[in-house]
């Protein structure tokens, strides 16, 4: 029938799609030799890198981290709002005074 025809003339477009979609990649090494992923790398991360010495003055170990050009973002552009999880002071207060008068006890994590 028709619809068995649509049917099939569907699924074989979903395997043509499958085949050919683009996939994120996921590693360096899938990137590395891409002009366009190395340029985005350069212009979105920073490495840093720290020599750690010993108590003697000797080379420990090298150090080296990958950090996020934040500096370079603008407000409304690359971001809209900021989360901090850390809690105001007279909130700390609120729930230690809440705490000793109805003799809860408070464990810090």
């Amino acid at each position: 029938t028709s619809q068995e025809n649509n049917l099939s003339s569907l699924s074989g477009l979903f395997v043509l799609f499958a085949l050919f979609a683009y996939c994120e990649p996921v590693t360096f090494e899938e990137v590395a030799s891409d002009r366009n992923w190395r340029k985005a790398m350069d212009e979105e991360i920073h490495w840093v890198y720290k020599t750690k010495y010993k108590p003697s003055g000797e080379i420990d170990r090298f150090k080296a981290r990958l950090v996020a050009k934040g500096y370079k973002q603008k407000p409304g552009i690359d971001y809209f709002e900021v989360f901090a999880p850390v809690a105001r002071l007279d909130t700390i207060r609120m729930l230690i005074s809440l705490s000793a008068q109805n003799n809860w006890k408070i464990h810090q994590m």
